[in-house]
């Protein structure tokens, strides 16, 4: 499903990140360094028959080992509840607010999202992205995220505008060949050889490890690992992700 699972080669371009926003998606490659991000609309003039909640998710490699990715799509009407699974806000590497979808997903409906998410990309450069969307608006919730090339990983910014209190939880899918821990307050991968990655915070959020699903081929799924950043807290709030290499 996403452009990274298939590591196409982007060509005769002026800088390392490609911003094709009129199709949703903002790619940067560099070396061995590769960052896809989504943010793009339903589709099928809203109707988001073939959608997933992704809006801001992205995915992370390094040359040829995958990190963080797309958990893809797995079913269709044989199985319901996998379908709304695999396209649900969770399955994506992306915030959820308030246990909602970014586009609500009708039931008994396997092929339409509500109409709710709009992206919408604020700034591009070589070395910066940043974008939002108001899927949540009906929550009075804006989500903005700010993409930040920083040595060898990247510093991801999450703004969440909005006021009262709300549950923030930002999802992290890792690839199945992960091995995933948590040491202290950081997230890391446990390859025998490098490159390993470490996801840390600017702010001690709680964290989980879960058990996910990633769908390489229709039909077939793996056993994947998850990594849950969550709080309760009052809006306004800022938070800051770094992605480093180990």
């Amino acid at each position: 499903k996403w452009i990274a699972n298939y590591q196409l080669p982007i060509t005769n371009l002026q800088s390392p990140i490609s911003n094709l926003h009129h199709a949703g998606w903002f790619i940067y490659r560099h070396d061995e360094d590769y960052l896809a991000i989504r943010a793009g609309d339903n589709g099928q003039l809203g109707w988001g028959g073939h959608a997933h909640n992704d809006a801001l998710s992205f995915e992370y490699s390094i040359g040829e080992r995958n990190f963080l990715i797309d958990p893809g799509t797995y079913t269709y009407t044989s199985d319901p509840e996998s379908r709304d699974l695999f396209r649900s806000t969770a399955y994506h590497n992306t915030l959820r607010v308030d246990s909602q979808e970014i586009s609500r997903i009708p039931e008994g409906e396997l092929f339409r999202l509500e109409n709710d998410v709009r992206c919408r990309d604020v700034a591009c450069n070589v070395f910066t992205w940043e974008g939002e969307h108001i899927g949540y608006k009906r929550l009075g919730v804006i989500h903005r995220r700010r993409f930040e090339k920083m040595g060898t990983g990247w510093r991801v910014g999450d703004t969440v505008n909005g006021v009262g209190s709300h549950t923030l939880e930002w999802f992290f899918h890792f690839d199945p060949s992960c091995a995933v821990e948590i040491d202290q307050n950081r997230v890391i991968t446990k390859f025998a050889s490098s490159p390993n990655i470490q996801i840390t915070s600017n702010y001690q959020l709680p964290i989980t490890l879960q058990q996910g699903f990633v769908s390489h081929t229709y039909s077939q799924r793996s056993s994947a690992p998850v990594a849950k950043f969550s709080l309760t807290t009052q809006l306004p709030f800022s938070v800051e992700f770094i992605i480093s290499k180990l």
